[in-house]
């Protein structure tokens, strides 16, 4: 009853959100429209659920963003049935109540993005894997292939689940049995059945996917970052909660010492660090040699609220869960609020947080507009920018557009999904709206026979910014230059 009615409030502040689509939510929107096996930075499920979202209701931002809550919903279902399984109806209870309330769920549910479906399909991987270990039978078996194979093709940090259940087959007998079995093999190859259609894309798009996510990595920039270190935990501590990260901390470094010293310990606590563990090395050791995002180790959080609720609930800290409860959804309500009355964030100062979804719409409008109109009673061949986020921007603000829109593609090698499917070509550099920002415009300007700029657009964005663009009329391609 809490997660459903809890679901229905998200729901209701997703349709009284003012806020725009954010860059990479506008982004994933324009794969909806287009559906594929995989695209240029992400596996295909974040389309799809998008797709299948903005089908079944209308409602503009709210529709793209509706799959966030529900599915939040149903993973906070899915870890109540793993803690009910693994221990008792309390530690249940906990479990998908404070799952349900941290921090990164609140702030997430209000957004649409790909650790949405990943968090869902990893905690059905997670429920699937231990009923297989207790029971074997092949309803869990087939359970446990879709769910590794649904996660691959939400994003790649699936990937993590994969190296937890190499973890659990050497620490744990009954798994190590369990997984050994025909069954097992079936499933696995179900989930790489499932996958198999997205290598198949990348290999037919030179793995485009697999080199974006090498320049994520970015080590070819300065190394060891230790700032970037301590930025990426304190970015755990505002997801998981204060009171639970320090508790996690806490008890991996406990189950290490006795694993060192063959101390006794809870079998099923090691069993679920086994799926904490791997995501948090990983972003660890990235933010300290080059930068991670903090949720580039949210799966990790799926297996560890169970874990630290069961830990702590068997010892003298139990009272931290009430308290997390109490604090988490005091975040949440700080978040509410400022959907709800958006002139709080002023009050307090916090305009520069929502820059990124404020001004597109007013953007959108304004291109659209001018482009339409044409130029010297003639129209435009094509409208360019030379920015992936604006053009996904555009794509959802100014859905009218007589002209093409098109990306400046400099070097012949696609960097994104729109140079990939979108770049600008000499047949429609006829007469060309450039809508663009940075240094990079004077370089595009140059590649023109002739160019003219006929206006600049400043939109404010909150907290004294401005989003600014300048507007070119350009004429003929120069030859080889597209």
């Amino acid at each position: 009853m809490f997660i459903a009615m809890l679901t229905l409030v998200r729901i209701w502040l997703l349709y009284v959100n003012p806020f725009d689509l954010g860059p990479d939510e506008a982004q994933y929107w324009s794969w909806s429209r287009d559906f594929a096996f995989g695209y240029f930075s992400k596996p295909p499920m974040i389309g799809w659920v998008i797709g299948l979202s903005t089908a079944v209701c209308t409602g503009g931002e709210a529709c793209v963003r509706l799959a966030s809550p529900l599915f939040h919903g149903f993973t906070a279902l899915m870890l109540f049935f793993l803690a009910q399984r693994m221990f008792n109806d309390r530690t249940a209870f906990w479990t998908a109540v404070i799952y349900a309330t941290l921090p990164g769920i609140w702030f997430s549910s209000g957004l649409i993005t790909t650790d949405v479906p990943l968090m869902f399909f990893w905690s059905v991987a997670l429920l699937s894997l231990y009923a297989f270990r207790e029971e074997r039978s092949w309803p869990w078996a087939f359970a446990l292939g879709a769910a590794i194979g649904l996660g691959l093709m939400s994003k790649y940090a699936m990937l993590y689940f994969l190296i937890g259940m190499g973890i659990v087959v050497v620490l744990d007998a009954r798994t190590r049995e369990a997984l050994s079995g025909a069954r097992a093999i079936v499933a696995m190859i179900l989930a790489a059945l499932i996958f198999l259609p997205n290598i198949w894309w990348n290999a037919t798009h030179d793995f485009s996917t697999i080199t974006h996510t090498a320049a994520n990595a970015n080590w070819g920039a300065e190394l060891f970052n230790p700032e970037k270190l301590i930025e990426f935990i304190g970015g755990q501590f505002a997801i998981f909660g204060p009171l639970l990260f320090g508790s996690l901390v806490v008890l991996v470094f406990q189950l290490a010492q006795r694993w060192k010293t063959r101390d006794a310990f809870d079998e099923k606590l090691v069993w679920l660090a086994a799926f904490v563990v791997p995501a948090l090395a990983v972003g660890l050791v990235q933010a300290f040699i080059s930068r991670a995002n903090a949720n580039w180790a949210a799966s990790a959080y799926v297996a560890a609220t169970p874990l630290v609720i069961a830990w702590l609930l068997t010892g003298r800290w139990r009272r931290l869960l009430p308290a997390s409860f109490a604090l988490h959804n005091l975040f949440g309500l700080i978040l509410a609020l400022f959907v709800i009355f958006p002139t709080i964030i002023t009050w307090v100062g916090r305009e520069n947080d929502f820059k990124r979804v404020r001004g597109w719409e007013e953007i959108g409008k304004f291109v659209e507009r001018r482009a339409n109109a044409g130029f010297e009673d003639q129209p435009y061949t094509a409208v360019l920018t030379n920015d992936r986020l604006t053009y996904a921007e555009l794509l959802y603000y100014a859905p009218d557009l007589e002209a093409p829109l098109t990306i400046w593609d400099g070097n012949g090698v696609p960097e994104n999904h729109f140079e990939l499917t979108a770049p600008l070509t000499e047949e429609l550099s006829g007469q060309v709206l450039l809508v663009g920002r940075g240094r990079r415009v004077e370089h595009i300007v140059d590649r023109f026979e002739s160019a003219e700029q006929i206006d600049t657009l400043s939109v404010d964005i909150g907290g004294g910014r401005t989003r600014s663009y300048d507007l070119y009329v350009l004429h003929g391609l120069a030859q080889g230059a597209e």
